[in-house]
């Protein structure tokens, strides 16, 4: 940490300035310790609700999904993807052909 950032905490914490991270650490305990109270646990009698987990399977979250149609740009996307892996792949048979005639 910067000097500075430690006076501004120190300023923050109403600490003088001779105070270490020792002081400044016991204070900020403190005011974390004023501030939350400490969680009650439940009697055992009381147990929260807490409904138990669906297990779903495939076929019923795919039946739960509404259709939705493609949008122009994703169709354009794909398209494009397919045409560029295709355009790709007959570049590469013909370095394959051209520069590797051996291995045809």
């Amino acid at each position: 940490m910067k000097v500075y950032e430690v006076e501004r905490i120190r300023k923050l914490l109403g600490l003088p300035e001779e105070a270490g991270n020792q002081e400044i650490e016991a204070r900020i305990a403190e005011l974390i310790a004023k501030e939350k109270p400490s969680p009650k646990p439940l009697p055992p009698e009381e147990k929260p609700e807490v409904p138990a987990p669906e297990k779903g399977t495939l076929v019923t979250e795919l039946s739960k999904m509404e259709f939705e149609p493609l949008l122009p740009v994703e169709k354009k996307l794909i398209s494009w993807s397919i045409a560029l892996g295709v355009v790709g792949l007959g570049f590469l048979v013909w370095v394959s052909y051209t520069f590797f005639p051996a291995g045809h």
